[in-house]
């Protein structure tokens, strides 16, 4: 019986020495193969390589989009608020907490509206501002800047309009009305093609059909 025992014990022992190479060869095998994957798919998968050079090629794109908008509506007018020049550029506060800078509307037309609410002309007309911005408010800026002479509060005259322009005051130092040539005759009118040149600058009421076809003055000074 002992005999027997032995003899089983050392067959087990000889099985198992004879597994045990073979359970390495196969571990060594999967980290072979795990190795591999990881080359191929870092480095050498071409359908990765394409999509990353996609990406690049997309990104150039866009920016070479932005820089050929930036160009095309560069100008080298003079300074000035004539028909032809340029307005000084400027920056100032809404009503409604916003700011309107005139830098960031290039590509835009651009309607200047100088009112006041003691102007009954004024008070008039801003309705088909508020129209004109709603057809065409993908491609076109408004701004109604009111006198810095106040009688009323320009806020509470304003909330009940519904009006979506862009509104604001004047400083006291009347710096926009100043850079757009305005005086205390109203309303003035101010409107800038696609690249911020002065197309018309009048004193005078204005009407849907004026409106409209300065609209499509402006836009036709880029074709």
């Amino acid at each position: 019986m002992k005999a027997g025992k032995y003899t089983l014990i050392a067959s087990f022992k000889k099985e198992e020495a004879v597994e045990n190479p073979a359970k390495k060869y196969v571990w060594a095998g999967a980290a072979a193969i795990l190795a591999a994957l990881i080359i191929w798919v870092n480095f050498l998968d071409p359908s990765l390589k394409l999509s990353s050079n996609a990406g690049a090629e997309n990104v150039g794109a866009e920016n070479a989009g932005i820089t050929e908008t930036a160009v095309a509506y560069e100008s080298d007018a003079p300074i000035g608020y004539e028909p032809g020049s340029r307005l000084a550029d400027f920056e100032i506060n809404c009503l409604d907490g916003t700011t309107f800078a005139l830098s960031q509307t290039k590509g835009k037309v651009v309607f200047i509206n100088l009112w006041a609410t003691y102007c009954g002309p004024c008070v008039k007309e801003l309705p088909h501002f508020n129209e004109l911005y709603h057809e065409h408010q993908d491609d076109i800026e408004i701004l109604a800047v009111h006198a810095s002479l106040t009688t009323e509060d320009v806020n509470e005259y304003l909330a009940d309009k519904g009006w979506d322009i862009h509104f604001a005051v004047d400083d006291e130092k009347d710096t926009l009305f100043g850079i757009v040539n305005g005086s205390l005759a109203l309303p003035q009118t101010i409107v800038l093609n696609r690249k911020g040149e002065v197309i018309y600058n009048k004193v005078g009421s204005m009407t849907p059909e004026m409106l409209d076809h300065l609209y499509n003055e402006a836009c036709g000074d880029q074709n």
